[in-house]
C-alpha cells in the first residue's frame, strides 16, 4: 500500500482502510482541531461530529494547547489552521506530530 506524504509529513495507511473494533462495528476517525477561532472551532466539531465515521476528540487554539493535549487524546487526524495568531500552522503541525511519530 502506498503512503500519501503531506506538508507535514506521512499519512497512516490504515487511515484509508476500514477498521473495526473487536465487536465488529466500524471505529470512528478520531479529529483534533486546531484554530485560533472559537466560532471556527466550533462549526467544524459540529460538522465533523454529524459524520457518520468521525468524532472530534478535542480542540486547541494554539500549537502549545495542541501538543499537550494531542498527545494524550490520540487523534487519527489533526486538522490544523496554517494561520495561528503569533505563529505559523505548518510549523505547529509539524511540532504536533513529532510526540506522536
Amino acid at each position: 500500500m502506498q503512503v500519501k506524504q503531506t506538508a507535514v509529513g506521512k499519512l497512516k495507511p490504515e487511515l484509508f482502510m476500514n477498521q473495526k473494533s473487536s465487536n465488529g462495528v466500524a471505529r470512528k476517525r478520531k479529529v483534533f482541531i486546531v484554530d485560533d477561532h472559537p466560532l471556527v472551532r466550533d462549526g467544524l466539531a459540529n460538522f465533523i461530529n454529524q459524520q457518520n465515521d468521525l468524532a472530534v476528540c478535542g480542540e486547541a487554539e494554539d500549537s502549545a494547547g495542541a501538543i499537550a493535549r494531542i498527545e494524550s487524546s490520540r487523534p487519527d487526524v489533526a486538522l490544523i489552521d496554517i494561520s495561528l495568531k503569533n505563529e505559523s500552522g505548518l510549523g505547529a503541525g509539524q511540532d504536533v506530530t513529532n510526540p506522536i511519530s
